[in-house]
């Protein structure tokens, strides 16, 4: 069973680069072998998340992680969690109405979510970006007229949507109980309960990996600017 649920974490961490060439074995092409068992290990134990352990990783890093992840939720995680959703009642049509509850529900999530990912993909990562870059070249390469404030992306990160699914996990768990006949429905709630460790676990590489390292680098390359 133990190793099952290794298995599981390492391949929801490997999908997210599916779409990057491999070089090796242990580890997506790209992503840093000793970075990719830090994450396996949190996905393990989400308790023991410790921001010092991913410090010692370039900014780069960070971000490459951040935004496959981005890209996951987008492009498969998503349309994963509605089929599931549309197949509940294909042997238990008495769930109709939990159905559309859930339709709904998820719906609302996935557009908020998205606007989330939109915001940070077209405004911080960028910045981030011409930051590092800057630390390379020596030269700050950004239009300053619009330039984001990291401080206002950390004070405003919220974590609401992390805490909605995490309640309705909690409930679809009670559920689950009384519908142990339907697999479709235990798939359902197993794939919810998944993106919300995953989102638990993003959203702190976000808050206390990324936007720490951020602002120390965006501190250095302004200053020698």
């Amino acid at each position: 069973m133990e190793r099952q649920v290794s298995d599981t974490y390492n391949q929801l961490i490997d999908r997210r680069f599916e779409d990057i060439s491999r070089v090796e074995i242990t580890a997506p092409s790209g992503l840093n072998s000793d970075f990719y068992m830090d994450l396996l290990c949190v996905f393990h134990e989400p308790s023991k998340f410790s921001a010092e352990d991913f410090f010692q990783y370039s900014i780069e890093q960070v971000l490459l992680y951040l935004r496959q992840t981005h890209q996951y939720y987008l492009s498969r995680s998503f349309d994963e969690i509605d089929l599931a959703i549309t197949s509940m009642t294909r042997n238990t049509p008495e769930m109709a109405p939990l159905q559309r509850s859930l339709e709904e529900f998820f719906s609302t999530f996935k557009t908020h979510l998205i606007e989330h990912i939109q915001e940070e993909e077209e405004h911080l990562f960028p910045y981030v970006d011409a930051l590092a870059k800057a630390k390379d070249s020596g030269q700050f390469v950004y239009d300053l007229s619009g330039k984001v404030k990291l401080i206002d992306f950390l004070l405003h990160h919220s974590d609401d949507m992390e805490e909605e699914l995490s309640s309705l996990v909690s409930k679809l768990g009670h559920v689950v109980e009384d519908h142990a006949d339907s697999f479709a429905f235990r798939m359902l709630v197993s794939r919810l309960a998944v993106l919300e460790l995953d989102l638990r676990i993003h959203g702190r590489i976000e808050e206390e990996v990324l936007m720490p390292l951020a602002l120390k680098l965006e501190e250095s390359v302004l200053k020698a600017d």
